[in-house]
């Protein structure tokens, strides 16, 4: 698994990039990364539920008398 600090380099490093690319216009970038931060929340809240529905069925299956 990559280090915590590979991961926002690479995100950083991209953000750059595409500030070098539009140049002025990188107020573009900020105005749909905002769109991109909700994607990634989403997605987070999506696999924080799973695991816990996840969590609960088999802490049910293990409490049911065999």
């Amino acid at each position: 698994m990559w280090a915590p600090w590979r991961r926002s380099g690479i995100w950083n490093g991209a953000l750059i990039g595409l500030g070098v690319l539009l140049g002025r216009q990188y107020s573009m970038v900020e105005q749909y990364s905002r769109y991109l931060n909700y994607a990634v929340y989403a997605a987070l809240a999506i696999v924080v539920v799973w695991l816990v529905v996840r969590y609960v069925r088999r802490r049910k299956t293990a409490d049911e008398p065999k």
